[in-house]
């Protein structure tokens, strides 16, 4: 895979820190998929499929075989890697099988809705995190069942104290995988 990146005067460094991710936790967590989560859809690629990563001031283009993609940076939503090395292609471990969704209302005050859903039953974790990467909240941690779940989140840190507006992300985890999104909180 081939990786390069042009920044002009002025760039962020969201930037560098999105192409830090893609190379860092692929090699380390011997992932084999990329998912990129945009407000507008899901996309998810195979990382022997991707010839090569480059972005810019704006945007994140990603090219394979098949076609070149363009991700805004402020469209992206999240990333994140699927890490079912190991497993045969019709035998994916069933904790890889939960969907987190997205939180509603976003942007919230001071309440929200997490939605998520298991085909198995586990054990499930939902912490909130600021966007320093501190825990802010640990909203969820026990055992759910099959099916589709709603937690809410008021708004408040562990020790019940009014979270101030900002950007925060929740991260689901279901038995070593993690999920996770962002929501914005604005009083």
């Amino acid at each position: 895979m081939r990786m390069s990146r042009s920044l002009n005067k002025g760039g962020t460094m969201k930037q560098i820190i999105i192409m830090m991710m893609v190379l860092f936790f692929a090699a380390s967590l011997m992932a084999e998929v990329l998912n990129i989560n945009t407000s507008q859809q899901n996309y998810e690629f195979n990382l022997t499929d991707i010839i090569s990563l480059s972005f810019d001031d704006e945007s994140l283009m990603l090219e394979t075989a098949e076609m070149t993609h363009t991700f805004l940076f402020d469209d992206i939503l999240f990333m994140d890697f699927d890490t079912t090395t190991g497993a045969e292609a019709n035998e994916v471990p069933s904790s890889i099988n939960f969907l987190l969704n997205q939180n509603y209302p976003n942007p919230f005050n001071p309440n929200t809705n997490i939605s998520f859903s298991m085909e198995v039953a586990n054990k499930v974790e939902i912490n909130i995190y600021n966007s320093r990467g501190q825990l802010v909240r640990k909203l969820v941690d026990g055992f759910f069942s099959d099916g589709e779940h709603i937690v809410r989140w008021n708004g408040k840190t562990d020790d019940q104290k009014i979270a101030p507006s900002g950007i925060y992300f929740y991260r689901m985890s279901n038995n070593g995988v993690y999920r996770h999104r962002k929501m914005i909180l604005m009083k």
